[in-house]
């Protein structure tokens, strides 16, 4: 049966009711907050119905800054007063988004500049093309080799003429400025772009090789996975007697046998799951691509996470979405 199509510009705007249940289901907006939330919900609402605006299209950041300069044409609340209700109208957002209202972005999307040169943007097409980089990661990298460009440009030197010696003092004064992490994320963006130049002819030496990151001490970044003895142990702490607790139980499961980060597995609907080819479709929270991860083998016997869920996940729209009841007064 074809689903329903919400349309957003006949549909009334949410109730208190509504809002509560939202933030409850989800689990952002504590109770005693909730309160004073909701009343900015409706300062902002006669605002809008004063000037004649439509609520949903004045639900972005820059909508909530014009609302808070309105309410504070006389100039005398405190700054943390006004990004309180920029929160509460992020959080209405929110709760636009979890309805199907189709909402605005909450923020504008941030114009990137066009890499400086045609080498730049060669390199850029290669790390979305060649790397599937998104572009925020783009962004960084570019940032990392523009540093590096200034660093050549000091000592009169080219891509060309570039020695390995000039990568490792340029590596010497990041660490004098950056963190090891951050040194350590330059030095593999250096290493990235040492072999694209190689390849694409600009250098006659590979130096990505040679291009050496600083030390990272044992057990300073946490481990990329748990033991499997000591997941275990999580797992059995859970009291799974309440749907909460089969909730949490489930969702740690997924996340451990098949690596899915926190973004990937709230996500998942139902119809993620296809049964017949007993694959499951994650899309990956940072490049928003969709990728099928093979989750259960045919058998007569339930896929384990499902059977952890019980009866919540038949009932609920997503597979780790709780459902609550809130007592309000509103």
């Amino acid at each position: 049966m074809p689903k329903e199509v919400i349309d957003p510009a006949r549909t009334p705007a949410p109730s208190a009711h509504d809002i509560l249940g939202v933030w409850c289901a989800d689990r952002r907006v504590h109770k005693s907050a909730s309160v004073v939330y909701l009343q900015h919900i409706r300062r902002f609402r006669v605002y809008c119905a004063q000037y004649v605006l439509k609520e949903r299209d004045e639900l972005t950041q820059e909508g909530a800054r014009r609302f808070a300069a309105w309410y504070n044409s006389s100039g005398h609340l405190k700054p943390s007063y006004l990004a309180g209700i920029q929160t509460a109208l992020s959080a209405l957002n929110r709760v636009y988004h979890v309805l199907g209202l189709r909402p605005p972005k909450w923020k504008a999307p941030r114009s990137v500049p066009a890499p400086a040169t045609g080498l730049l943007q060669a390199y850029a097409e290669y790390l979305t093309r060649r790397r599937g980089n998104p572009e925020t990661t783009i962004e960084k990298k570019l940032n990392h080799v523009g540093k590096l460009k200034e660093h050549l440009a000091k000592d009169g030197k080219t891509w060309r003429s570039m020695k390995l010696v000039d990568i490792d003092a340029f590596l010497i004064a990041c660490a004098g400025r950056f963190a090891r992490p951050t040194v350590s994320d330059i030095a593999c963006t250096i290493r990235s772009f040492s072999r694209f130049l190689f390849a694409s002819g600009h250098i006659s030496v590979d130096l990505a090789e040679a291009v050496v990151a600083p030390v990272q001490p044992r057990y300073q970044r946490p481990r990329r996975a748990l033991p499997w003895k000591d997941v275990r142990r999580l797992l059995q702490a859970i009291d799974t007697s309440t749907g909460d607790g089969r909730r949490d139980y489930a969702l740690l499961l997924m996340m451990s046998v098949h690596g899915c980060g926190a973004g990937e597995a709230i996500r998942l609907q139902m119809d993620d799951i296809d049964w017949s080819a007993a694959t499951l479709k994650l899309v990956r929270s940072k490049t928003g691509v969709t990728s099928p991860c093979r989750c259960c083998r045919p058998s007569p016997r339930p896929w384990p996470v499902i059977s952890a869920m019980g009866d919540h996940a038949t009932r609920a729209p997503g597979m780790f979405f709780c459902e609550r009841r809130c007592r309000s007064n509103h």
